[in-house]
């Protein structure tokens, strides 16, 4: 699990997560109203909010966000 922080500069990975916690994290975090994407894939964060940060138009327009998760 990976948080990422809305500056786009830090994010938090946890390691370890219960399997059986996992709905109540997904459920709470929609309680808060806070966003979340789920994925298969293991990404190299530091890079990828590099990228993001260089040209956030081009992670806006043409990979629609987060949506490549």
């Amino acid at each position: 699990m990976v948080l990422v922080m809305k500056d786009l500069t830090t994010f938090i990975r946890i390691r370890t997560v219960p399997s059986e916690s996992l709905e109540v994290i997904k459920d709470w975090l929609n309680s808060v109203d806070i966003l979340f994407y789920e994925s298969n894939l293991a990404l190299n964060w530091q890079n990828v909010l590099q990228d993001i940060r260089e040209d956030p138009q081009k992670f806006i327009e043409e990979d629609k966000g987060w949506g490549f998760l």
